[in-house]
């Protein structure tokens, strides 16, 4: 797939995901998956020991499951398109997991506890 394809899947994905337009699901071992006009796209991050690196993969299926492409960017030498695809899957995490709506809940509770302990 050339680059420039990718990162304009990347861009997509990044608005649709935070827009809510798309669901993800977490296949196990926090690979996500969703589905596009029926082509499956699956995103995962990951460490590799052996090379001391983190890395990214993406891979895409066509409407009848054959995976037709899969991409692999590490973080040292790949930097540019590991951040965007990085960052994507951070936002899908992030959205999967709720993190950022549990951190605000969390914070809230928190701050409510420590207002009810300082009124007399």
């Amino acid at each position: 797939m050339e680059e420039r394809t990718v990162i304009e899947i990347i861009g997509l994905l990044q608005e649709v995901t935070s827009n809510g337009a798309i669901q993800w699901e977490n296949d196990g071992n926090d690979v996500f998956s969703t589905s596009v006009d029926n082509c499956q796209i699956n995103i995962s991050s990951n460490y590799d020991g052996y090379n001391n690196d983190y890395y990214v993969n993406l891979a895409f299926f066509n409407a009848d499951g054959v995976q037709f492409d899969t991409l692999t960017y590490y973080e040292t030498p790949e930097r540019e398109l590991y951040n965007k695809v990085h960052g994507l899957y951070n936002l899908i995490s992030d959205k999967y997991y709720k993190k950022s709506e549990s951190e605000r809940i969390i914070i809230s509770g928190l701050k409510k506890l420590i207002h009810n302990q300082t009124e007399p």
